[in-house]
């Protein structure tokens, strides 16, 4: 056995992330910026009347003001407190649309934001290995019918090319439609569950939910102020008893901040009803 002392941090790793975090943390907090309490990975600080915001996932750190020179500035800051010639050089880019962690963030249309992940659900399209059953669906409305919840325990079980398939897909579609596709509620939520021992019913509702992608592929999440002064958020909660075959309830919600959804919840309970358990 070979036992090796690591001198540096080893990229990738969850240590890395961890003390990346506590430095960069340590470094915004003396220049004035306060860690959001309910997202720390977001730092903010009013300059000239105008709010700094600054937030980061590992070493990628999305910077926004109103005055870009104060963005400059920053962006300087950055690049001469980390830069190191044996490792590497920070890079900036500035502009109205953006590339972050696969989300493009699109400023370009005043007082809108819109997010869209176009080319990951393309790429997410080309590498299913089973294109040719996609090809057999007509057109879809919807990401899934109405038996969604629907588990018949007699059916199928995938085969080991089909289940490794379906473990590849759903996790893909999680990270889509955490981020700018919440339309995939609450059917990805759904077939999360349904990871472990997928059936041919689930299979079904995959299918359908790719194909629906394939349709809708171009759709963009757009963020939009009121008009007016006031910001209002609204929410629209609900909740739908024991759909799901373990006899536990669903629960969904949607909350804008202007237009659009900012924030959207699609989530099985974890109380279980036992009264109204199958024997």
């Amino acid at each position: 056995m070979f036992y090796l002392e690591i001198l540096k941090v080893l990229y990738g790793m969850m240590v890395s992330s961890l003390l990346l975090y506590r430095k960069l943390r340590k470094d915004l907090e003396p220049l004035g910026f306060k860690v959001n309490p309910y997202d720390i990975c977001v730092a903010n600080k009013m300059i000239n009347g105008k709010q700094f915001t600054v937030l980061w996932h590992a070493d990628d750190l999305k910077i926004s003001h109103k005055d870009k020179k104060i963005v400059d500035q920053f962006t300087e800051w950055v690049t001469n407190k980390y830069e190191d010639s044996e490792i590497t050089k920070p890079k900036s880019l500035t502009g109205m649309v953006h590339d972050y962690l696969g989300i493009t963030l699109d400023y370009s249309e005043r007082g809108v934001g819109k997010l869209y992940m176009n080319e990951q659900i393309k790429k997410m399209l080309e590498e299913f290995k089973y294109s040719t059953e996609l090809k057999e669906i007509n057109k879809v409305s919807t990401p899934a019918a109405d038996h969604l919840f629907e588990v018949n325990r007699h059916c199928s079980k995938l085969g080991d090319k089909k289940r490794e398939e379906f473990h590849t897909a759903v996790p893909t579609a999680l990270f889509l439609y955490k981020r700018s596709r919440p339309d995939l509620q609450p059917t990805v939520p759904f077939l999360s569950t349904r990871v472990q021992s997928p059936d041919d019913d689930d299979w079904k509702q995959l299918l359908r939910m790719l194909k629906y992608l394939e349709q809708t592929v171009e759709d963009e999440l757009t963020l939009e102020a009121d008009e007016g002064d006031v910001l209002l958020t609204r929410y629209y909660p609900d909740a739908a008893f024991v759909m799901h075959a373990d006899m536990k309830s669903h629960t969904g919600n949607i909350q804008t901040l202007g237009r659009g959804a900012a924030n959207t919840i699609s989530n099985k309970q974890k109380a279980q009803h036992k009264e109204f358990s199958r024997s």
